[in-house]
């Protein structure tokens, strides 16, 4: 039984004699071990402190409030200096060296060689970068597009988030239909377009205020200096685009790739004439052999994009390895139209049709003409 038990019984009178003297035990026990304690236990009470142990223990605490006070601002001191160093050093060497940099990467000039390269009508004449944040950037490609009658501005917006470069949708839209050529393989027998003798009659029916843009496919491949001398035959007329046969027989590299023979590429410096040195049409639009200058300009566009590996890979579309098969292809077979899309005057564009070469022929567009609107 325990003691509480034992104890209980021995108060209230219940407990046996045996009980009861082992509960008196216990009691002459704990009185002993109370006597000895008083007996022994000396406390060493302090005695209350003076005015002048008073004011010390002031001053230490007001000592030890300021010390911690000034901890503390060493440490929101150094967290900002972390951050302040963090914000104007390291992000900004971050931003140019390690995650996708738009300017580091020259994106206007490429983007000025990609649109040359897939978009049939439109071109990009330039682009503006700002940094938003780490590794973050807000990016206004300005393009030309040709379709209507003459280049009017549009703005497509885009970004860049670490390493990962996009584009609104309608930036993709600018990449050329497989089935828009006669000749590109199975796709051409859905081609839209007629006859050129058709589409002949039905421009003559437009009146001389309009402009259109035309797509035509070739019953033949055509060398660069067969192009340039139908380009001669009607200077009137302005090719926006040539499409280039990059694979053997009826294959296609997708997207369709060709570029447009009077876009204009801008000059980096850094040695890019030297490396590039066919790539800027205004140095070579006096030669006297313009089939040459556009073979070799075609296959210079192709290799610049060879060389932006960190570009290509943003951008998606043509792999990267697409750059290297056209340019095989085109340095083993020359470089041979397909087709064209070509801007101008319904009469011209009629005349056009008329052309031994034109297979096919489907009217893009049709706009009042630029000085009318």
């Amino acid at each position: 039984m325990r003691f509480e038990e034992l104890y209980e019984r021995y108060r209230t009178g219940t407990a046996t004699a045996e009980e009861t003297a082992r509960v008196e035990e216990e009691l002459a026990k704990f009185r002993l071990l109370t006597d000895y304690v008083a007996e022994h236990d000396e406390l060493d009470l302090p005695e209350p402190p003076t005015e002048a142990e008073a004011r010390e223990y002031r001053a230490v605490k007001r000592r030890a409030r300021r010390s911690r006070r000034e901890t503390v601002k060493l440490a929101v001191a150094v967290t900002c200096a972390v951050l302040l160093v963090g914000r104007l050093l390291l992000w900004p060497l971050l931003n140019q060296f390690f995650f996708y940099n738009p300017q580091r990467e020259n994106l206007e000039q490429a983007m000025a060689v990609y649109s040359s390269l897939f978009f049939p009508t439109q071109s990009c004449s330039g682009t503006y970068a700002e940094n938003t944040g780490l590794g973050r950037w807000e990016v206004t490609l300005q393009m030309g597009d040709w379709t209507g009658g003459g280049r009017r501005p549009a703005r497509m917006q885009g970004a860049v988030h670490l390493w990962d470069l996009s584009f609104e949708d309608a930036f993709w839209e600018g990449y050329c239909p497989v089935n828009q050529w006669k000749s590109a393989g199975d796709g051409g027998e859905y081609a839209p377009g007629q006859s050129p003798a058709e589409t002949a009659k039905k421009l003559r029916k437009l009146p001389d205020y309009t402009q259109g843009v035309l797509c035509l496919s070739f019953d033949r491949d055509l060398s660069m200096a067969e192009l340039a001398g139908l380009m001669d035959a009607h200077p009137d007329l302005r090719v926006c685009w040539v499409k280039v046969r990059t694979l053997e027989g009826d294959g296609v590299l997708l997207p369709p790739t060709g570029f447009e023979p009077d876009g204009f590429i801008p000059d980096t410096g850094d040695g890019m004439r030297e490396r590039y040195p066919w790539l800027f049409l205004e140095q070579h639009r006096e030669d006297a052999d313009r089939g040459a200058f556009y073979e070799n300009h075609f296959k210079d566009l192709l290799r610049y994009m060879m060389d932006q590996k960190q570009t290509v890979w943003e951008l998606g579309g043509a792999e990267h390895d697409q750059y290297q098969r056209a340019l095989d292809y085109v340095e083993a077979h020359g470089v041979q139209a397909q087709g064209v899309f070509v801007s101008g005057s319904p009469a011209d564009l009629a005349a056009l049709c008329g052309e031994e070469a034109v297979s096919w022929a489907s009217l893009d567009s049709i706009c009042l003409y630029p000085d009318m609107k």
